[in-house]
Formats: structure tokens, sequence, C-alpha cells
């Protein structure tokens, strides 16, 4: 009990949802099969005209909501493009992440989730004179 009360407080004071007594960054993740495993979840960066990974990233996180920006970022960078296309599935459809890449360059290509049938996006317009 005291092994499981110290993992409980260890929790509490680090703001963590759950740890790893074998691997303290893995984390419990969902399969593709629909079961679960304590694993890492790399995000991986393909250059699609040459079919060569351009860059990887290994992360704890749990679902890839808030993963697209960044991994799109750091391929551009790698890629050193001055815009490139990110063609990822629905686990990726979040607007604010679409609206941080559309702004650097980036123009993303995310499955939408089943049922969903468009995604808008609302940009700031200020008129001005030229």
């Amino acid at each position: 009990m005291k092994t499981y009360n110290d993992c409980l407080e260890y929790m509490k004071e680090t703001n963590k949802s759950q740890i790893s007594l074998t691997d303290p960054e893995s984390r419990l993740m969902k399969t593709h099969n629909g079961g679960f495993d304590v694993s890492y979840n790399v995000q991986v960066a393909v250059d699609a005209s040459n079919h060569m990974v351009s860059d990887f990233e290994v992360t704890n996180d749990c679902n890839d909501k808030d993963l697209l920006y960044e991994g799109a970022r750091m391929a551009k960078e790698a890629l050193d493009a001055d815009s490139i296309d990110a063609v990822v599935d629905n686990g990726y459809e979040n607007k604010e992440e679409i609206l941080k890449c559309l702004k650097e360059g980036i123009f993303p290509y995310v499955a939408l989730q089943e049922g969903v049938e468009e995604c808008e996006i609302i940009l700031d317009y200020k008129e001005s004179d030229i």
C-alpha cells in the first residue's frame, strides 16, 4: 500500500494522470486494434517526393490532437522549404493547430472525424488601404 500511496502522492505533486513503474516516460495508450498498451507515440514526417523520413519525434502524448503544428513545423525546417503540405489522419483534427500551420506556410490536409463533412476556420481580417 505504501508504494501505491507514494505513487498517488507523486502524481498529485507532478500533476500527472498516470505513471509507469517500469518506464516512467511511457504512457498507457490505445492501440490500432482497439486494445491498450504501455508505449510511446511516434510522430513521423515523410518527404513525399523521396519517400524518406524527414523528421520524427517520440512523445508520451496519448493522442495526436495537439501535435500537428509542431511536427509539421519541424518537417518544414528539416526540408528547408518555404511551404509544405501535411497530410494527416483525423486524430490531428484541431482548428487551433490547423490555423497555426496555415500562418506558417504549412498546408494541412486533415481527414475529418466520422460524420463531419466540413471544418470552418475563421481568420481575423482587417481591411487596410493599399
